[in-house]
């Protein structure tokens, strides 16, 4: 994985589109594109919005996760909407090779220094589902969580897997006659053993869908 990209910022709205390199690393931000801008005021406020897809990059985000190498990136004051004669222009716009060196935009604070944590954002409602899943015995995973479901005295394990809708029970059964009677369609086999549970009512809170999906097996038999 890269250390450094290098995406091309462009001033829009102010009639006339002024361009300029600038390097990012990990951790930098909108707020730090500004900072290091030689085109940018730094009493100003801006949007700052990808080219190719629209996305508006909001503040305080890591950008550099979001953006590839050599990506163009527009910036528009927040008082002024930008002409059709600037967005048009900004397309043809190059950057400026009177100076070869780009200035990187680091985060605001000593990113490679030891003596400043780097904290991660978790919404307080996750905190509480890390705790009530771990009552359970289920642990955090890289996808989302994973355990076991305990049916009648047997065990099946199960993933818990985050997408962009929500979440995803998939449950793991050596024998399909595991899952039958009038829930049986609501286990969809994937490979190896692997069943995709699909909720009549919609289930999207991953305690209901536990709860739910061992109350299925129950009426099933769930016997290995």
């Amino acid at each position: 994985m890269k250390e450094k990209k290098t995406i091309t910022l462009t001033l829009v709205g102010t009639g006339k589109p002024q361009t300029e390199d600038i390097g990012i690393v990990k951790g930098t931000s909108p707020e730090d594109l500004k900072r290091v801008s030689k085109i940018l005021e730094k009493d100003s406020n801006y949007t700052f919005q990808r080219r190719a897809t629209g996305e508006i990059l909001n503040k305080g985000v890591d950008i550099f996760g979001i953006l590839e190498d050599h990506e163009k990136v527009n910036a528009s004051p927040e008082a002024t909407l930008g002409g059709l004669r600037e967005a048009i222009a900004s397309l043809f716009s190059f950057s400026d090779a009177k100076d070869n060196k780009i200035p990187i935009a680091y985060p605001s604070y000593d990113y490679f220094s030891r003596d400043v944590p780097i904290i991660e954002a978790i919404p307080i409602e996750q905190l509480g589902l890390d705790a009530q899943l771990a009552e359970l015995g289920w642990s955090s995973s890289q996808n989302g969580y994973e355990g076991q479901i305990f049916v009648n005295g047997n065990h099946f394990p199960a993933n818990l897997t985050k997408s962009w809708s929500g979440y995803r029970l998939f449950i793991y059964s050596s024998s399909p006659s595991n899952f039958r009677g009038r829930h049986q369609h609501c286990f969809i086999h994937q490979r190896d053993g692997w069943y995709f549970v699909h909720f009549i009512k919609g289930e999207n809170s991953p305690l209901s869908m536990i709860q739910t999906a061992k109350g299925y097996i129950a009426e099933s038999g769930g016997a290995l």
